[in-house]
């Protein structure tokens, strides 16, 4: 079936232009404001239906082709799941346009333990378009309401609901309680099942109060054959920064583009801990720093560095879920789609990888990964267009720490207690576990409905960072009174 290629440019200008070394897509990654927007407020609590049958709907046909909800964590597949669902509220009569705390909640509902990805990469790709109604930012998704008709119109895509449920709060929910998306492809004679657990969560948003707790996807049916002996699967895990790092001792990586700009980023391990500093230029020449420690992103203010750990929901108040940010910066920087064109250079092997709703290499991205071990040495997107990027990567090379890891080997690690008092339509949850970091990055735990921070358990104290090199206490909590 024929596919238009306006899509996969988009998906394509998403990853040339996007920056790295900031979360677990090598992408921006923001949070929202701890306090419901306005906007938030004034949106009425929709019903389980009305609340994840688009969402649901929309992740189906983003993870098409895909075998793992670990996908979730790329960013090209979060761009499909925001496009998509604005196209199918647009169709509906709905706005053509997703609001910035609509952007964010929806993330935040689908992979609630991540940061969000921002997207204005995206809108300065010309992929995305940003704009302001009333007090809102809002995004609009041209691409995605114009060809949703052409990509989806021949499929039959249905939600079946589980009879009386609600969303309620269920930990261990049975299979009984999840949503099931059935897309039927007649031309293709496929039928595929997507089931969907939502949990409802009173430290979600208004707007999208129920959290995916877990996917089962089908097996992938309807993609083409791989063009090579290795897969998607087996690149991502030979790229991973913990499998990268125990080979080498240290990876960089130097994107350019060809509008201006670029960045360049070192990963490197600090007594065993895997660290990452770099910068993001603009066309302009200016350059922001960015600093990362295992799961934690980094800001650095008053001296000292901070890193934010998500403390809002039971399943995170004991740490379990904060994943590394760091773990996936080089493996997701391969494309989602069909690997094809493989050839022999040398030690290395060369492909491409097209998106599957593409009929031709038009926009395919160009790679290079050696033989020996698959490490990525060079990716290309959008060769020869208007915004072609280039990435290169270089391993066991000197690190370049720009003063980030100064003072740590003449300080001991210090400890903090986070500590959590959640209160949820079943009563409250509480949890506690205990961080070791360098001397000078405080630990400061956020949600994204209303807290408070304390610092003692019996939440008296009114919680200000204590200095560097001291162990403290943090309690978190979004029971007010």
């Amino acid at each position: 079936m024929k596919r238009a290629a306006a899509l996969f440019l988009a998906i394509v200008l998403l990853f040339s232009l996007a920056s790295c070394g900031k979360d677990s897509g090598g992408n921006t990654a923001t949070k929202t404001d701890a306090t419901a927007t306005d906007t938030d407020k004034a949106v009425n609590m929709p019903s389980f239906r009305e609340g994840t049958e688009d969402l649901a709907i929309a992740t189906s046909i983003a993870m098409r082709f895909l075998d793992s909800e670990e996908y979730l964590d790329h960013a090209t597949c979060i761009n499909e799941v925001l496009g998509w669902y604005c196209a199918r509220k647009s169709l509906a009569g709905g706005h053509d346009y997703l609001t910035e705390s609509e952007v964010m909640s929806i993330q935040h509902a689908i992979r609630p333990e991540n940061d969000a990805f921002d997207l204005n990469s995206s809108v300065n790709a010309g992929v995305i378009e940003k704009g302001v109604k009333g007090n809102d930012v809002v995004y609009y998704f041209p691409l995605y309401v114009k060809n949703y008709q052409d990509y989806f119109g021949n499929l039959e895509i249905t939600a079946e609901y589980p009879e009386n449920y609600d969303g309620v709060l269920e930990q261990d929910a049975e299979a009984r309680s999840m949503i099931t998306v059935n897309i039927t492809d007649p031309e293709n004679d496929t039928s595929e099942d997507y089931k969907y657990l939502f949990i409802k969560s009173d430290t979600a948003s208004p707007a999208f109060p129920y959290l995916l707790r877990h996917i089962e996807l089908p097996e992938v049916k309807g993609a083409s054959e791989w063009g090579s002996d290795f897969k998607l699967e087996n690149l991502i895990e030979a790229n991973r920064l913990s499998v990268l790092l125990d080979n080498y001792k240290s990876v960089m990586t130097k994107r350019n583009y060809s509008v201006g700009g670029g960045n360049e980023y070192y990963y490197y391990r600090w007594n065993g801990h895997i660290v990452s500093n770099g910068y993001q230029m603009d066309p302009d020449g200016g350059k922001e720093f960015y600093f990362s420690y295992e799961n934690y992103n980094l800001t650095y203010s008053d001296a000292h560095y901070i890193a934010e750990i998500y403390c809002g929901d039971p399943e995170t108040v004991n740490g379990e879920n904060n994943g590394n940010a760091l773990e996936k910066d080089i493996s997701f920087l391969f494309d989602i789609g069909q690997i094809y064109d493989v050839r022999e250079k040398g030690e290395l092997y060369t492909f491409r990888i097209r998106n599957y709703y593409a009929d031709n290499d038009e926009y395919s991205s160009y790679y290079e990964v050696k033989k020996s071990d698959l490490s990525l040495q060079k990716a290309v997107w959008n060769e020869g267009g208007d915004y072609e990027t280039i990435l290169e990567v270089n391993y066991g090379g000197e690190v370049d720490t720009y003063d980030f890891t100064m003072g740590w080997d003449e300080h001991p690690m210090r400890k903090v207690n986070v500590i959590s008092h959640l209160g949820t339509e079943n009563g409250e949850v509480d949890g506690r576990f205990t961080v070791e970091v360098p001397y000078n990055i405080e630990v400061v735990p956020f949600g994204y409905s209303d807290y408070n921070l304390w610092a003692n358990d019996e939440m008296t104290k009114e919680y200000k960072y204590p200095g560097d090199g001291i162990d403290y206490t943090v309690c978190y909590t979004n029971i007010m009174g």
